[in-house]
């Protein structure tokens, strides 16, 4: 017998504008580290893309390197940001997503991948999309 999967209706949001930037990053930065969880997924996601997790901490705290947010309504009402952190200008990107855990009190760490495209271009497609 074949179950039908529900899926929850997941919003995202593109944020581009640099005070909402600036206000969803210190919510996150509002988190201790004793209060970061590092998921299962986050975890793969090192290892398959041969990410080292002090990189990624190191990034982590260089919120004035986040050019782009995209802000998602996860499965169980939590909010999601992946945070588009600006290596290299136009084509070298780190994502880090996170969640914010309303059930835990954590700062759930989902994902992490190296982003190499055109930002501009991408965040002018991925705002045609959602709207």
């Amino acid at each position: 017998m074949e179950t039908e999967r529900k899926e929850w209706p997941k919003k995202t949001k593109i944020i581009t504008d640099e005070h909402e930037i600036k206000k969803i990053i210190e919510t996150i930065k509002s988190y201790p580290e004793t209060d970061y969880y590092f998921s299962g997924k986050y975890q793969f996601s090192l290892q398959a893309r041969g990410i080292q997790h002090d990189y990624v901490m190191n990034m982590f705290k260089k919120f004035e390197l986040v050019k782009y947010i995209e802000e998602d309504t996860l499965k169980f009402g939590d909010t999601g940001y992946d945070l588009y952190y600006e290596i290299k200008q136009d084509f070298h990107h780190l994502v880090i997503g996170v969640a914010l855990n309303k059930k835990t009190g954590k700062l759930d760490f989902i994902h992490v991948y190296d982003f190499r495209k055109n930002l501009q271009k991408y965040v002018k497609i991925k705002k045609s999309a959602t709207n």
